[in-house]
């Protein structure tokens, strides 16, 4: 087998491992919900990836299966081609070497698939499900063998409550979903709670320089003028003798 060929079957090992090990991770990472959003639009790979979320085992035993034989496959070849320039000794010295930045790129990749979790998971959907079908008997049986593990572990008549992420539901009341029957303004007061939490003191709180007294004798008419609203910031003090009371 010529060097160049070696290189170019390692090249695409490192390629599927990246794919394999990269898109469980998407699968893992991704909410389910924005993928059924896209998948509602038609698309076709984000029904797949619907496909896989609702049965874990298939992905897992596939990632699994694909992952480690890419690895050896690389490996294998990488430290026969290095011993075969540098000698048994030297060879495997550079084989470490070379393995350390690998893993790292490796790293990063897993990084990036779950950082794009739902775009990733729809784009290797269709690779994963056609992989299912190569490593058929394989991922099948260890697909039954962990379906078998979660049924001994956990009771199968038990249902296991759907679940929305904060994100998700975010996604969801988000600029995409328009045509929707949820109006505007509750999505806005939605959106508004989940906000609430991240906001401090100092953007809640109104300083008492900033409040407007008004005399209870004014009229409603007067003080709900938008000019006098802006001009008092909408908060302002109605006194009457030592009662008072706020509106804001």
């Amino acid at each position: 087998m010529s060097v160049y060929l070696i290189l170019a079957v390692i090249f695409l090992c490192l390629v599927l491992e990246a794919l394999y090990s990269g898109g469980e991770v998407a699968l893992f990472s991704s909410d389910i919900n924005k993928i059924k959003y896209y998948a509602r639009k038609g698309s076709s790979a984000a029904a797949q990836a619907v496909k896989l979320k609702e049965h874990p085992e298939w992905f897992i035993s596939t990632s699994l299966i694909g992952t480690n034989l890419a690895i050896i496959i690389a490996s294998t070849l990488a430290t026969g081609l290095l011993i075969k320039f540098f000698g048994a000794k030297t060879g495997e010295q550079v084989a470490f070497l070379v393995l350390l930045p690998t893993l790292f790129v490796m790293l990063v990749v897993r990084s990036i698939f779950q950082h794009y979790a739902e775009q990733m998971a729809i784009r290797v959907a269709h690779f994963i499900r056609l992989s299912s079908f190569v490593f058929y008997p394989l991922a099948y049986f260890i697909a039954a063998v962990s379906r078998g593990a979660v049924n001994i572990s956990f009771d199968p008549d038990k249902k296991t409550p759907s679940y929305i992420t904060t994100e998700g539901l975010k996604y969801i009341l988000g600029e995409k979903t328009q045509g929707s029957d949820i109006l505007t303004t509750e999505k806005e007061m939605v959106s508004r709670v989940f906000d609430f939490s991240g906001l401090t003191a100092e953007k809640i709180m109104v300083p008492v320089s900033a409040l407007t007294a008004l005399p209870q004798t004014m009229r409603r008419k007067f003080w709900m003028k938008p000019r006098l609203q802006t001009a008092c910031g909408r908060m302002f003090f109605m006194f009457r003798k030592r009662k008072r009371w706020g509106r804001c």
